[in-house]
C-alpha cells in the first residue's frame, strides 16, 4: 500500500519506487536495520536514503500481524494440460473483440479465464464467474461455455 501510495504521490510507475523483486526480497528477509536493508540484492542507496527508515518500520509492523490475519494464498497456477484450452478460448474473443472493434480485455480478462476454467476443475461442468455475467454473458460468456463443452 505504501508504495502504490508513493507511487501516486511521486507520478512515478511503483516498480521505480522499488521494485517487485526486492519487495520480495525485504519480505523473505525482514531486515530490522539500514545496514540489513542494503544487504538486498538490487536496492540501490537513494532508496535506502529516503525510504529506508519507513520500509523498516513497514517490515515491524507486519512483523506483528498474527497468521490469522494473512492474506488468503493465491491460487496456484492452472495445471500445463489446460494451455491449448486456453489458447482456444483467447482465440476465439480475439476474433469476437476484432469483429467488434473493442479490446479483448474489455470482454474477457486473464484472471476471467482462470475462473472459468477453474470452475470445471474434478469434473464439474463450467460456470461462468461473476465477471462474465450481465452483458458479458451474451457476448461472450455463452460462446466461452460452449466451447469448452466441445
Amino acid at each position: 500500500c505504501w508504495r502504490e501510495e508513493q507511487a501516486q504521490v511521486r507520478n512515478v510507475p511503483r516498480g521505480r519506487v522499488v521494485k517487485d523483486k526486492i519487495c520480495f526480497d525485504i519480505a523473505l528477509k525482514s531486515p530490522a536495520t539500514l545496514n540489513a536493508l542494503v544487504s538486498i540484492a538490487d536496492i540501490n542507496a537513494k532508496t535506502i536514503r529516503i525510504d529506508g527508515e519507513i520500509i523498516l518500520s513497514i517490515v515491524e509492523e507486519a512483523k506483528k500481524v498474527s497468521a490469522d490475519q494473512y492474506p488468503s494464498a493465491l491460487p496456484k497456477p492452472l495445471p500445463m494440460q489446460m494451455g491449448g484450452t486456453l489458447k482456444t478460448l483467447k482465440a476465439a474473443i480475439k476474433t469476437k473483440a476484432d469483429n467488434l472493434g473493442v479490446a479483448q480485455e474489455i470482454l474477457v480478462k486473464k484472471r476471467d479465464y482462470e475462473a472459468l476454467l477453474r470452475t470445471g476443475m474434478g469434473g464439474k461442468p463450467h460456470q461462468l464467474p461473476p465477471s462474465l455475467l450481465g452483458w458479458r454473458k451474451d457476448v461472450v460468456g455463452d460462446s466461452l461455455l460452449d466451447l469448452l463443452k466441445e
